[in-house]
């Protein structure tokens, strides 16, 4: 479903030599597949996820979606923001939110019961009787919330998420990993999540790509054998879950210091 093949971004600078961000990335995402990219802080991450969305040019390289080059933003396919407070509309209730992915697929006047879509998505994401509020009336975690529902609306075939719990707290993190776990599990989307944190990386995913530091390059792909459905605690105590994050974390720390 979607394919990168030796991708390269360089940035310009004042002083005329470029800044190269990426250095050189090539992977594959199976439909339906969860996969996650972990990276020391800076390492380009975000930037990958920019080309991928066609929001930004790559500098080489190829990124295919659906057998079809992206050269700008791709049908189906959504990009979900770190900064989800930023992205929802103030003016607008938490189901008009909602219905705004309805209308940016331009189906609205076609889709039958819009505003009863609406309501299911924020349903499924456990916000329920909080459809008249507004987003500076909730907290973090049910924003992101509202901003996941509306993802749903526009039935994205590939997801990607940039650091999309970076901000919230331990136990509305913990909370939303399940939350976004259920939703994966009832519509199947693939998604490419962007983490900088390894447990939740582990936790969610098929696969987990790990990045070198700036300029990134991928050190490794590493599959995630653990039984689904997961839990916080049950997942987390696997032996073969602390076996991985070790791994990670090794090839992380190790990269960083022989480039130091």
């Amino acid at each position: 479903m979607l394919t990168v093949q030796q991708l390269r971004k360089e940035y310009a600078s004042k002083g005329g030599v470029p800044t190269l961000a990426i250095e050189e990335v090539s992977f594959h995402v199976k439909e339906g597949e969860f996969v996650s990219i972990v990276g020391p802080s800076g390492c380009g991450k975000t930037t990958l996820l920019m080309n991928l969305a066609g929001l930004i040019t790559p500098t080489s390289g190829e990124i295919v979606v659906n057998d079809r080059q992206v050269v700008e933003p791709p049908e189906g396919v959504f990009l979900l923001f770190q900064e989800y407070n930023r992205s929802l509309l103030p003016w607008r209730s938490v189901l008009a939110n909602v219905m705004y992915g309805l209308e940016l697929r331009r189906q609205r006047s076609k889709a039958r019961h819009p505003e009863e879509q609406a309501r299911r998505y924020l349903e499924v994401v456990g916000l329920q009787g909080f459809d008249r509020h507004y987003p500076w009336q909730l907290s973090g975690g049910m924003q992101q919330r509202v901003a996941i529902a509306r993802a749903l609306t526009c039935e994205p075939e590939i997801l990607l998420m940039d650091e999309p719990f970076g901000s919230l707290d331990a136990q509305t993190r913990s909370d939303l990993e399940d939350v976004l776990l259920k939703l994966w599990d009832e519509f199947r989307q693939t998604i490419l999540f962007v983490t900088h944190d390894i447990d939740e990386a582990i936790y969610l995913s098929d696969r987990v790509l790990v990045l070198s530091t700036r300029p990134s390059r991928i050190l490794h792909e590493l599959t995630i054998d653990l039984h689904r459905p997961r839990s916080q605690l049950g997942t987390k105590a696997d032996r073969r879950f602390i076996e991985y994050r070790a791994q990670i974390y090794e090839m992380i720390t190790t990269n960083a210091s022989c480039r130091s």
